[in-house]
């Protein structure tokens, strides 16, 4: 397996590949409890972006969009083996559906369906500011009161200084692709979307998750579900339900 996938899970039951997209800040290893959750008809990718875990010293890409590309060229040969899926968590979405038209484009392949998490689509995404300001340019004091807000984390990572500026570091270059990117059109995917949102995710409205379905030349489902900004950590088991549901309805069109 290339560097761009970590904490695979492969069977040879396998009869579709979902690949994940983390959010800013986010890793591979994030999903591995997601195996417990899915059958294994379902061969599970989550993707490692650089700068973290055995990336730690691979410099990230200058935009989301060389992000994306690099990520399709290497893992060609798995997303042709077999039909696949993208889910993303909040950026990871954007790298997903970038992906799609990607991978249409060059390859004449694509995801059958997009699961986005906590993102608007792409033609509404606004850069996240916390206090005035990008995250990007929050001092460190800033930066743990954002990510208080938004995260999901123990308090003991809060209190581990080395952890929290390698975090921080992480996490700026992260959102710096995320704040230059920009995306005003409204070129639709085959792929079907699924579209997941907080209920209390102040980031973000509902009409903001449904603009998705002007993504999709399939079909769209508008799933507000209960919690925040990170539903993709405290809700993953509902997730993961619909994404089998999904998918399985998938494999039986074969």
């Amino acid at each position: 397996m290339n560097n761009w996938i970590c904490n695979e899970r492969e069977s040879e039951n396998g009869k579709i590949s979902l690949f994940i997209f983390p959010c800013s800040g986010g890793t591979a290893s994030t999903y591995y409890k997601w195996r417990e959750k899915l059958n294994d008809n379902i061969d599970i990718y989550p993707v490692q972006y650089p700068m973290r875990e055995k990336r730690a010293k691979e410099p990230m890409p200058d935009t989301l969009y060389e992000l994306t590309e690099q990520f399709c060229d290497s893992c060609i040969d798995i997303l042709k083996a077999k039909k696949f899926a993208f889910l993303g968590h909040c950026i990871g979405s954007a790298i997903g559906y970038e992906a799609a038209l990607y991978l249409k484009e060059k390859y004449g392949i694509y995801p059958v369906n997009l699961f986005s998490v906590s993102l608007p689509a792409p033609n509404i995404f606004k850069p996240m500011y916390f206090e005035g300001k990008a995250v990007s340019e929050l001092d460190s004091e800033s930066f743990a009161r954002f990510l208080r807000k938004y995260m999901n984390f123990d308090e003991a990572f809060y209190n581990n200084r080395f952890v929290m500026q390698y975090y921080r570091k992480v996490t700026v270059s992260d959102f710096k692709l995320a704040e230059e990117y920009r995306y005003d059109k409204t070129t639709p995917i085959d792929a079907d979307i699924t579209a997941f949102s907080g209920i209390d995710d102040d980031s973000m409205t509902e009409e903001d998750n449904k603009a998705w379905e002007k993504y999709t030349l399939g079909k769209f489902r508008n799933e507000m579900i209960e919690g925040g900004h990170d539903v993709c950590e405290t809700r993953y088991e509902y997730i993961c339900k619909c994404i089998q549901e999904q998918l399985d309805s998938q494999i039986s069109d074969f």
